[in-house]
């Protein structure tokens, strides 16, 4: 498959165009939760993929050559599942300052946010990189006040 393809089809970057320009850059197919109401079939994911790092970076470069971005929200399946999350994240955050994206955010369900490392928590502090995580019932296991806490 040759990369526009990669770029348009397996990667599902998605675009929405309305008052501003937003980038849902998708990293990954796979997720840790099997939600039966998953609009991005992620429950039923045989072979889970990745977003090539180096992909991700090249394309966010390519767009930014081309367009103004209000913004940027990397997203999945689990997005925190890709192995290279927080090198994607610094990336994240030296492309907002560079190219003056006003923001940025991952979209999680929060069931990993807890086990990231500190470099995680310190990369988006120091980028203003936003966490925007759905709530899923009290037996996900997921502690949302801990999450607040570590966030801050």
């Amino acid at each position: 498959m040759n990369k526009e393809a990669q770029f348009a089809i397996a990667n599902r970057v998605d675009w929405c165009i309305n008052k501003h320009i937003s980038f849902n850059i998708y990293l990954t197919n796979y997720c840790n939760l099997r939600c039966k109401y998953c609009c991005r079939y992620c429950n039923i994911t045989k072979h889970p993929q990745n977003y090539k790092t180096e992909d991700v970076i090249s394309d966010m470069l390519h767009i930014a050559n081309k367009i103004k971005l209000f913004l940027i929200r990397y997203n999945g399946g689990e997005p925190l599942l890709h192995p290279d999350i927080v090198e994607l994240c610094k990336f994240l955050g030296k492309y907002k300052q560079k190219f003056d994206i006003p923001h940025t955010s991952i979209y999680t369900n929060g069931k990993k946010i807890l086990s990231m490392p500190d470099e995680f928590f310190k990369i988006l502090r120091q980028y203003q990189i936003g966490i925007d995580y759905t709530k899923y019932p009290k037996s996900s296991g997921i502690d949302y006040n801990e999450i607040i806490k570590r966030l801050d």
